[in-house]
């Protein structure tokens, strides 16, 4: 049995790794799609991926999820013979959603620590600005003085309607 890896670095890459992956199968051949993640799925989600992956008629196998050396992987193992193995990747979008909501909520602590100063520069430099800008304001008001109004809204005007 000859063994064939195709490696992807983000999601962009994964349609055309898996049209590879299907042209070097036999029919009836399997191709384990492993796919690393910031956190692990739930049962549940598997469970979801599972049973769309079959209602599009995907001959496939239960996906797993374990930590190999560290890092969070879910395994799936298709089938040659199924529609194609491009059209799973609309159902690994939310795998990768959930991944990137819990690993904010995982980090938010750490998240929050990165924000805070940066708010905190934001908002000493929108006085500041306020501050430099106030007084050519105040100036540019003095010299053009009372606005015009509108010849609507003058007497004259009114009384002459």
């Amino acid at each position: 049995m000859q063994t064939n890896e195709i490696i992807g670095y983000s999601a962009a890459e994964l349609p055309t790794a898996l049209d590879l992956m299907e042209s070097t199968l036999e029919v009836g051949g399997k191709a384990c799609l492993a796919i690393c993640t910031e956190a692990l799925p739930t049962e549940d989600e598997l469970y979801d991926l599972y049973l769309g992956m079959l209602a599009n008629g995907f001959h496939a196998y239960r996906p797993t999820a374990r930590v190999i050396e560290g890092i969070p992987t879910t395994e799936l193992i298709l089938q040659k013979g199924s529609p194609s193995f491009a059209v799973i990747v609309p159902l690994l979008v939310p795998l990768f959603i959930i991944g990137l909501i819990a690993f904010g909520i995982v980090q938010i602590e750490a998240i929050s620590k990165a924000l805070l100063p940066l708010m905190i520069v934001g908002a000493v430099g929108l006085v500041a600005v306020a501050l430099i800008v106030r007084k050519p304001a105040e100036k540019y008001i003095e010299r053009v003085g009372a606005t015009p109004r509108l010849a609507a809204a003058t007497k004259k005007a009114l009384a002459a309607s």
